[in-house]
């Protein structure tokens, strides 16, 4: 690929990932993000759905009511319960939004 259309494919795709997270710093978004993407796959698509599942393309609503009973304790997950209740409305808003685009 020529140089130019690869600077502008990689300044397209930085842009949509910023876009998702405009209420997030940068920093603070990529970090939730790896921590998601460690067990549901990169941009959400796991790659073991019978253990966890995939985030991708789920509809924001249910990835924020997911999160928010994970935190509240109406679903049940060590792992899920400490992360959902370390993140902000924003936060969870901001994953969502990113997750439910197919990680974009």
């Amino acid at each position: 690929m020529k140089p130019l259309p690869m600077l502008f494919l990689l300044l397209f795709a930085g842009g949509a990932a910023a876009n998702a997270s405009a209420e997030v710093p940068s920093s603070r978004f990529k970090d939730l993000k790896l921590t998601c993407d460690t067990c549901h796959g990169v941009g959400g698509y796991s790659p073991t759905p019978d253990q966890t599942p995939s985030l991708a393309g789920k509809s924001e609503k249910y990835i924020i009511a997911q999160l928010t009973a994970f935190n509240a304790g109406k679903r049940k997950h060590p792992t899920m319960s400490l992360i959902g209740g370390s993140m902000t409305i924003e936060e969870k808003r901001a994953l969502a939004r990113y997750y439910s685009r197919g990680g974009k």
